[in-house]
């Protein structure tokens, strides 16, 4: 059975994990980003320490898109600023 693109689907918000030291779009990443194009926020989830390609900077740009970084902890940050994000 083939990995789903989008491992979270909400009616808002796409979120898939990239869990590896580079953040690259390959195959399924990109088919999320196509099946979520205009309908959908896209939310990157990774390590701390992983790096994004300039792909995958580029499809998080602008508002609402956005990297959300999980810590050890099970604690989620928001990529660039670091701001913790809590639970709605």
């Amino acid at each position: 059975m083939g990995r789903s693109a989008i491992d979270v689907p909400t009616d808002q918000t796409a979120v898939f994990a990239l869990d590896r030291p580079v953040a690259a779009m390959m195959t399924w990443p990109a088919d999320a980003v196509r099946a979520t194009a205009g309908e959908r926020a896209r939310q990157i989830v990774t390590p701390p320490g992983a790096r994004l390609t300039l792909r995958v900077r580029t499809v998080l740009s602008g508002l609402p898109h956005r990297r959300v970084v999980q810590e050890a902890r099970a604690d989620m940050r928001r990529g660039r600023p670091g701001e913790l994000l809590r639970p709605m």
